[in-house]
């Protein structure tokens, strides 16, 4: 994910429940053809489980027939009466209504749908567990559609049976639980369930149990890149780099930070100074950082870095 990807995920991620919500209702105000066939539950299921929204390439006028005779087939359409299913088409007008293709793209970023058309899953609350956008399920069979359909449900399942041993579980007994529901929705999804990451950032505040370690990159990098973006890049794009190395080194010890990240940073801060000209000082700041780093693949980079500036 580039920076600037990053810093748009961070922003609609924070949206994430109002976006479902708006979306959601935007789809049932659509009127029968939204799915293109309308689903709520079956009345016997006892209100949906989840939410499975398909964010369409196709407009609402498209032809049809041929989803609604797959979603019709007994194999799937079983399993989705559990859900709550709308179709949210390709907005009418092309190019001439950009405010609303701007709303879909909108929805498919904060979703981390990487290709249209795409079914998402969430649940009732908009976090999402699951999606399917290497083409819908509807490029498959019925019965496919319906496995892949099961086994995110499973997932769910799975997540919600560990938030509810944790209701009655504190400190790191607590945090272990978390972090077995984390585990079960597929790793894009964790970064929707951002409160559960922090609580097991707070309860495993020591690291005593290695959680702190497993779940900081997907919570604290993200945000730490949108900070790179706000206040280091656009210098670098200025030819500042004095200042986008302070910057830098401003982002670094404004909080802690695990101690590889640590070693990015001060990678780059280093690179920010051969640029501005202090070869010697960039390549004295790699080697410092090649001395704290284990063998392997990133000891291996900073030394193929410090061999380039010594040509340089």
């Amino acid at each position: 994910m580039s920076i600037a990807q990053t810093g748009r995920f961070i922003r609609f991620a924070r949206a994430l429940p109002a976006l479902a919500s708006a979306a959601l209702a935007a789809a049932a105000a659509a009127g029968p053809d939204s799915w293109p066939e309308a689903r709520s539950p079956a009345p016997d299921a006892g209100g949906a489980a989840a939410v499975v929204v398909w964010l369409d390439a196709a407009p609402a006028d498209a032809d049809a027939a041929a989803d609604r005779a797959l979603l019709a087939e007994e194999a799937l359409a079983s399993r989705l009466d559990a859900f709550a299913a709308f179709r949210l088409p390709w907005p009418a007008g092309g190019l001439q209504n950009r405010a609303a293709i701007s709303r879909h793209a909108a929805l498919a970023d904060a979703w981390g749908v990487r290709r249209l058309p795409a079914w998402v899953l969430m649940d009732p609350a908009g976090r999402v567990f699951a999606r399917f956008d290497e083409g819908t399920p509807l490029a498959a069979s019925a019965e496919d559609a319906a496995d892949r359909l099961e086994e995110a449900m499973a997932a769910l399942r799975t997540r919600d049976a560990r938030l509810a041993e944790a209701e009655g579980a504190d400190g790191l007994a607590r945090a272990a639980l978390l972090d077995a529901a984390l585990g079960a929705v597929e790793p894009f999804a964790v970064s929707h369930h951002a409160a559960i990451v922090e609580e097991v950032l707070a309860l495993d505040a020591d690291d005593d149990a290695g959680l702190r370690t497993r779940w900081w990159a997907a919570w604290a990098e993200p945000r730490l890149q949108q900070r790179l973006e706000e206040s280091v890049f656009p210098l670098v794009e200025e030819r500042r780099f004095g200042g986008a190395r302070a910057a830098l080194l401003a982002v670094r010890d404004a909080e802690p930070l695990p101690a590889a990240l640590v070693r990015k940073l001060d990678v780059f801060a280093a690179q920010l100074r051969f640029s501005a000209g202090d070869a010697d000082g960039a390549r004295r700041a790699i080697e410092q950082v090649l001395d704290a780093t284990p063998p392997g693949e990133e000891a291996d980079a900073y030394a193929e870095l410090l061999a380039g500036m010594a040509e340089g």
